[in-house]
């Protein structure tokens, strides 16, 4: 043992230092992985593989009105301070699973609501999601029009 000893010290470390430093590499390998485990989770995943775009429409006016066409989401005529809604189908048409985010865009946007947003859908699948506009009592009466977006993201 005290050649072992000799021969670790003619190196300038113990077997014992050299035993810590491999443990402390160890320890650091680990907190690295950790870390970078920790990014990959608070951070959302942004590879777009598809968009489609909705057209939206509603007329804030003094009467309600209900539009009854299915291929649109026109939510035909809202009083200030009034709700209206729709039914819209998203359709996965990918072979992979995705995160679908909904985004509003136009002199719409501070009116639309979706029901659900940011939510997953499995390959080749469909999900229902109710988009809801709703008008403050403040509204200015008039025509809104705007663009719904369905964003197909990568889950990881």
């Amino acid at each position: 043992m005290d050649n072992d000893k000799k021969k670790n010290k003619r190196h300038g470390k113990t077997a014992i230092q050299k035993q810590m430093n491999f443990s402390e590499k160890t320890v650091l390998a680990i907190a690295i992985l950790a870390f970078l485990a920790f990014i990959m989770l608070i951070t959302k995943p942004n590879t777009v593989y598809d968009i489609k775009e909705y057209d939206l429409k509603v007329t804030v006016g003094d009467k309600v009105g209900i539009n009854l066409n299915t291929t649109s989401l026109d939510f035909g005529i809202t009083k200030p301070g009034f709700s209206s809604k729709r039914e819209l189908i998203i359709e996965n048409n990918l072979n992979k699973t995705v995160r679908v985010e909904l985004l509003a865009y136009g002199e719409i946007k501070k009116l639309v609501v979706p029901g659900e947003n940011d939510f997953v859908i499995d390959p080749l699948s469909k999900k229902t999601v109710t988009i809801i506009v709703k008008t403050p009592e403040s509204q200015a009466l008039g025509d809104y029009t705007g663009t719904l977006k369905a964003i197909f993201k990568s889950t990881w």
